[in-house]
């Protein structure tokens, strides 16, 4: 995260110029009104490598949430069906006088 002078953080914008063409710079929000006219950059471009790990990552991360997520119902699954079975007995044990 970058912070412009004014203390806000930086807006990313893709340059659609003929000098800078799809580069990315940073820029005060208040650009244009009262800001401090803050222009970083231009972002330098992810390396192919780096790329692919960030896209191995991402996938990684979502497999995980899916994983995380059948746990869960699955916990929840046997504890319902936990609670029945100890229903289940305590009716047992009432229809026998215990």
């Amino acid at each position: 995260m970058v912070i412009c002078r004014c203390g806000f953080q930086t807006v990313i914008q893709t340059s659609h110029t003929n000098a800078n063409p799809g580069r990315q710079f940073h820029y005060c929000p208040r650009r244009g009104t009262r800001g401090c006219g803050l222009l970083l950059g231009p972002i330098p471009p992810i390396c192919p490598m780096c790329f692919e790990l960030l896209a191995e990552l991402e996938r990684t991360t979502s497999m995980n949430k899916d994983v995380g997520r059948k746990l869960l119902a699955g916990k929840k699954e046997t504890e319902s069906s936990t609670f029945h079975k100890l229903d289940d007995v305590s009716d047992i044990h009432n229809d026998q006088g215990w």
